[in-house]
C-alpha cells in the first residue's frame, strides 16, 4: 500500500514538474513576443518620421527641379555655386533618406519574422502541454485500472487459496490482458 502511494507521489510529482516547465517555456516566449511587439512599434514610430521627413525632402527636390527647368527654359542656367551646392545637398540628403528608410524596413522584416517565429512556438508548448496533460490523464486512468485489478486478483487469491503459485501468476496475465495491457 505503501508503494502504490509512493508511485503514485513520485507520478504526480514528474506531472507537476513536467507541466512547471512547460509555463515556464511558454511565459520565456511570451516575454520576448512582447519584446519583439516593442521593437516593431518603435521601428513603425521611426518610419512615420522618416516618411515625413522623406515628404518634406521630396517637395524641397520637387521645387528645386521646379526651379532648374525654369532657369533652362529661360536660358538663363548661369546657377550660383551656392544654387548649385544647395540643389547637390538635397540630392545627398534625400539619398541618406532613402538609404535609413530600406534599413527599417528591413528591420521590421526582421522583427515581424520573430514575432511569428515567437507565435509558433508559443503554439507549439500549448499543444505540447496539452498533449502532456492528455498523456498524463491516460497514464492516471491506467495505473487506476491496473491497481484495481491487481486488487481484485489479490482478493480472489485469498479467497482461493487451493491455487499454487504458476497458476495465480497466470490468472494475474489473463487479468491484465482482459484490462488492456
Amino acid at each position: 500500500m505503501a508503494k502504490d502511494y509512493n508511485s503514485k507521489v513520485q507520478h504526480e510529482t514528474i506531472h507537476k514538474d513536467r507541466e512547471f516547465d512547460l509555463i515556464n517555456y511558454g511565459t520565456n516566449l511570451n516575454k520576448q513576443l512582447n519584446y519583439v511587439l516593442d521593437k516593431i512599434e518603435e521601428a513603425e514610430r521611426k518610419i512615420t518620421s522618416l516618411k515625413t521627413k522623406e515628404k518634406i525632402i521630396d517637395d524641397m527636390i520637387t521645387r528645386t527641379n521646379t526651379l532648374v527647368e525654369d532657369f533652362i527654359a529661360a536660358k538663363n542656367y548661369k546657377l550660383s555655386g551656392i544654387n548649385q551646392g544647395h540643389i547637390l545637398t538635397q540630392f545627398e540628403t534625400l539619398a541618406q533618406v532613402q538609404e535609413m528608410l530600406i534599413k527599417y524596413e528591413d528591420m521590421i522584416q526582421k522583427y515581424i519574422k520573430m514575432s511569428i517565429d515567437i507565435e509558433n512556438h508559443k503554439m507549439n508548448a500549448y499543444t505540447k502541454l496539452t498533449s502532456a496533460k492528455k498523456e498524463d490523464k491516460m497514464n492516471d486512468e491506467g495505473y487506476e485500472k491496473l491497481m484495481s485489478a491487481m486488487h481484485g486478483l489479490v482478493s480472489d487469491s485469498k479467497q482461493d487459496s487451493k491455487q499454487d503459485s504458476p497458476q495465480m501468476l497466470d490468472a494475474v496475465r489473463d487479468q491484465l490482458k482482459l484490462e488492456g495491457y
